[in-house]
């Protein structure tokens, strides 16, 4: 019985270590890459650093980061877009980057 119990708590940490260290598409995708939407220009680091221009002329810095098919990016600069971690849905579509706006409108970057 004890070898049982061992099997399938080995089977359980194994199953678990695989499903962890699988990376997800999207950040498969950006990660290390530059996302490019009009003359805005950011990467995204494969560290998880976001830095670039906006078509404003503005630079940005924060963080990134995929959860749940969602890009969440936590900015520093510019100081207007600063402040607590937002998620947006995201998605993948021929190579490109595609978020939804939290007013439903659509950026699709180019994914160089």
């Amino acid at each position: 019985m004890k070898s049982i119990l061992t099997y399938t708590a080995l089977i359980a940490v194994t199953a678990c270590a695989e499903v962890s260290t699988t990376p997800d598409p999207i950040t498969q995708a950006v990660s290390g890459r530059t996302l490019v939407a009009g003359d805005s220009r950011l990467t995204a680091g494969a560290n998880g650093t976001l830095i670039g221009t906006l078509a404003t002329g503005d630079t940005l810095s924060g963080t990134w980061r995929i959860s749940g098919g969602k890009w969440c990016r936590t900015l520093t600069l510019p100081a207007r877009f600063a402040g607590p971690e937002v998620c947006q849905d995201a998605a993948l579509a021929d190579g490109q980057l595609v978020i939804v706006g939290s007013n439903g409108s659509h950026t699709t970057y180019v994914i160089e």
